[in-house]
């Protein structure tokens, strides 16, 4: 196993190979995170090489002092995916769509997709922070303090947001449970 501080100093000092592990550490999360805001696997796919690409590119101006690495990371990846959403026109190709020769299982795509459609619908009721402060919590897996620095909020407000957010999930699926027929 690899040494993140010692890797990202060897980067700094013109190692560009010793970012690779780094990569390795850590792109299936910042993937994982740009799937759940594109809900589109090439768009994700794409999203992550840029938002590595970034890193490496800007991995002079990381200062442990001020974030974690992975801290480091998730900013870089939610500014990229903020620019993609702001300077894309969201329509699809029709090959993506009715790719049915890629080899995957389109029923089991399918399945996922009403269930993540259905998880969106229940957390269609919390604010935008909150959202994406419990994605970054419980699918991304960040500590509370991490949220915090890349949002750049104070731990205690994400905490506030999060405790708030799971209040408001648990009543949306109360009623979801025992009052179907609203929904």
């Amino acid at each position: 196993m690899h040494n993140e501080s010692s890797l990202i100093l060897d980067c700094q000092h013109g190692n560009r190979e010793s970012f690779a592990p780094l990569y390795d550490m850590y792109a299936q999360k910042i993937y994982g995170f740009l799937f759940h805001k594109t809900l589109h696997r090439e768009t994700a796919e794409d999203l992550t090489s840029e938002t590595f690409l970034k890193a490496l590119e800007k991995i002079e101006t990381y200062n442990a002092q001020k974030a974690s690495f992975s801290t480091w990371l998730f900013q870089i990846a939610r500014n990229t995916v903020i620019d993609y959403f702001r300077t894309s026109r969201h329509t699809d190709d029709i090959d993506d769509i009715w790719d049915i020769d890629s080899g995957e299982d389109v029923l089991e795509k399918v399945d996922a997709k009403i269930a993540y459609k259905k998880i969106q619908h229940h957390l269609s009721v919390l604010s935008a922070d909150q959202r994406e402060i419990l994605t970054m919590r419980f699918w991304q897996d960040m500590s509370y303090a991490e949220i915090a620095q890349a949002l750049g909020k104070t731990e205690s407000s994400v905490k506030m947001a999060a405790c708030r957010g799971v209040k408001k999930l648990k009543k949306e699926l109360f009623l979801f449970l025992f009052f179907p027929f609203l929904f």
